[in-house]
């Protein structure tokens, strides 16, 4: 049980860090204070000005600017054989569709073996 905790852990931390990696252009019905849940409301409830404004242009940008440098990610790993030469082909994948982040797939041995490491890096 504790070992497959262990695994849902680290899961978590690779959809975070997938999550972050990825764009949010398409994601235009949510904003506000509401934890981001939609703000689309039926019409007969909405103002009629509401619609018809112009986009306040005084709100800071949603995005970043591209970095100045080069991004380097180490991403640790507990997958061997197949599904190491998995992992390793979708970091080539990733690194050769852009030249801004590179991402160093290492593998760190068994699931308590990239645990430990991970502990140990936040010390």
């Amino acid at each position: 049980m504790k070992r497959l905790m262990r695994l849902f852990a680290l899961l978590a931390v690779f959809v975070l860090i997938a999550a972050a990696c990825g764009s949010d252009d398409d994601d235009t019905s949510t904003s506000g204070d509401d934890g981001g849940a939609a703000t689309t409301a039926a019409p007969d409830d909405s103002d009629a000005t509401d619609d018809t404004e112009a986009p306040d242009d005084t709100e800071a940008p949603t995005t970043l600017p591209p970095p100045t440098e080069e991004v380097t990610i180490e991403f640790w790993h507990a997958m061997a054989d197949d599904l190491g030469a998995v992992v390793d082909e979708l970091v080539d994948r990733y690194n050769a569709s852009q030249d801004v982040v590179t991402v160093n797939s290492t593998f760190q041995g068994s699931y308590d073996d990239t645990y430990n490491a991970l502990l140990a890096s936040f010390e």
